[in-house]
């Protein structure tokens, strides 16, 4: 008697498993996912412009960080290797 009673709960989960499975997969298919902006892709461009305006060092805000930027291979170097620990501890 157990057995049956098993039986039955178990195709009975294999059934609701599949139209689960189905009824989500026609969702999907017509749904487009919306994708933030790309823009242009050419944003090295942009940062290059702002590089020559504004000299070989720039902090850029993006959302709440705030990023050094640093396009003079003499002062990465001395960013990374000289004064890393000082640099590397800032918040």
């Amino acid at each position: 008697m157990d057995l049956l009673l098993f039986e039955k709960t178990f195709l009975a989960l294999v059934f609701a498993t599949a139209i689960a499975i189905a009824v989500s997969v026609s969702k999907l298919r017509g749904k487009r996912f919306k994708l933030p902006p790309v823009g242009n892709n050419l944003n090295h461009h942009d940062l290059a412009e702002l590089l020559k305006k504004y000299g070989d060092v720039s902090v850029l805000r993006m959302g709440q960080h705030r990023l050094m930027v640093v396009s003079s291979s003499k002062l990465a170097k001395e960013v990374l290797v000289t004064k890393g620990v000082e640099f590397g501890s800032r918040t």
